[in-house]
This record gives C-alpha cells, sequence and structure tokens, in this order.
C-alpha cells in the first residue's frame, strides 16, 4: 500500500507548507552553533533489496562555511548509489555562492562539470544535443548550446583581461583527442 505524506495549508498568501531539518551542536535544550561541514538534514530513497532497506539516493543539506549570526551559508550535495554497490557517491553539488558542480566537490563556476580517470567507452564530462527540425522557416535558431559573452574590462592598468564566448582547451595527447571537433556547419562571427 501507498504511504502518504501531505502537508495543506490554507490561509493567506504568505503562508505556506514547511519541513525543517534542524540541527544544533548542543542539546534540544541547550543549542550551539553548528560548524562548516555539518549535515544539516538528509532525504534518502530506501529500497529492499531481498534481504534489507538500503540507500538508492540521498540529497544532503548541509553547512558550507563558518556559520553567525544571523548568517548560515548552505550547500545541497546529491548522491547516487551505482549498479553493483552499496556505497553512494556525490554526483552533484550547490555551493553557497550559488556555483553548481558535477564531478567535482569545489566548483568555480556557475556550472562546472568534470569527468576523471581513464574511459574504455564513450564519456561525456557534458553533452548537450538538439534533435528539433526546423518545419517552416519560423525565424527561430534553434541550439544545441548557446554561449554568450557581454563583459567589458573597466579598470586601471595592468594585465589583460579578456571576456570569452567560449573558450576550448584541449591538454591532452593520443589518438583521438580534440580540443573541438565539428561534424557540420560551424559559423563563425555570424
Amino acid at each position: 500500500s501507498d504511504a502518504d505524506l501531505d502537508l495543506r495549508t490554507a490561509n493567506v498568501a504568505s503562508d505556506n507548507s514547511t519541513i525543517h531539518l534542524d540541527r544544533t551542536r548542543g542539546t534540544i535544550a541547550s543549542p550551539t552553533v553548528v560548524v562548516s561541514g555539518d549535515i544539516l538534514g538528509t532525504v534518502t530513497g530506501r529500497g529492499y533489496d531481498g534481504g534489507s532497506y538500503r540507500d538508492a539516493a540521498r540529497i544532503d543539506f548541509v553547512s558550507d562555511a563558518t556559520p553567525g549570526s544571523s548568517d548560515m551559508p548552505g550547500r545541497i550535495v546529491f548522491w547516487t548509489v551505482p549498479d553493483g554497490s552499496t556505497t553512494a557517491a556525490e554526483r552533484m553539488r550547490s555551493t553557497n555562492a550559488g556555483n553548481v558542480g558535477i564531478g567535482t566537490t569545489s566548483p568555480v563556476g556557475k556550472l562546472e562539470s568534470r569527468e576523471l580517470g581513464a574511459k574504455t567507452a564513450a564519456n561525456y564530462a557534458g553533452y548537450f544535443s538538439n534533435t528539433s527540425t526546423n518545419t517552416t522557416t519560423d525565424g527561430i535558431d534553434k541550439y544545441g548550446i548557446y554561449v554568450s559573452s557581454t563583459g567589458n574590462f573597466v579598470g586601471s592598468t595592468g594585465a589583460a583581461t579578456n571576456n570569452y564566448g567560449l573558450f576550448v582547451d584541449a591538454l591532452c595527447s593520443g589518438d583521438g583527442n580534440y580540443g573541438a571537433d565539428f561534424a557540420n556547419e560551424v559559423g563563425i562571427g555570424i
């Protein structure tokens, strides 16, 4: 049978249903401040494997830097268990700076995706596909990935600063390693 948890709110527009996962380093009666790295709460999905319930995936809510009065920086970490294992592996995180990392625990930009280690099959740190078909001349462009850089340098003297719409840096060697591989038409400066 199903088990459901329903939270309903019926009142003014500012009211809402909320689940709080609270954490202290002290006691309930005498709470103390948490520290950076403390897991504040976890939501876990589990399944029965014929012998016991096992974790399949979880989401951790973590203190992401040193908290202070009216200051609680946080991150969200997503975990999944690979096939043939019972150990969860971190897959993605969103930091207190708003940076999202896939395959990295310290993303330096709004989205950073890394694929590490030797692979024996096709593997991508990022894969974007656009399979839309233009059936009419509707004047609407379809993009697999669109990169725009409109930043301007404003400052005094010093080293040159560049704004890249797309920067490809291929530090690799061996057969079939490409910084960029374009199978079809390429438009530059259009």
